[in-house]
């Protein structure tokens, strides 16, 4: 997915390295702040609200058309967004 490489996720253990006990979750981001974001929204705030017994609700989405290119090209395109 782009942008946000490198992602990590997965649970962090201490103690003993016979007999482990899990401590936290860790959830690695990418340093570019936008891929951060977008990683944070798409990933991590789902997961982190199940772990703490909320109900994730869709973000609210945002309306948009598309100016000027072409509409076909591949690749992403710059829409100004506006409140749905």
């Amino acid at each position: 997915m782009r942008p946000g490489r490198p992602f990590a996720f997965g649970p962090l253990y201490a103690g003993d390295p016979q007999r482990p006990t899990k401590t936290a979750w860790l959830f690695a981001l990418p340093g570019n702040p936008v891929a951060a974001l977008v990683t944070f929204y798409v990933f991590a705030r789902e997961a982190l609200l199940t772990l703490a017994g909320a109900t994730p609700q869709p973000l609210p989405a945002a309306a948009g058309t598309q100016h000027g290119g072409d509409p076909q090209a591949a690749g992403p395109h710059r829409v100004p967004a506006r409140p749905a």
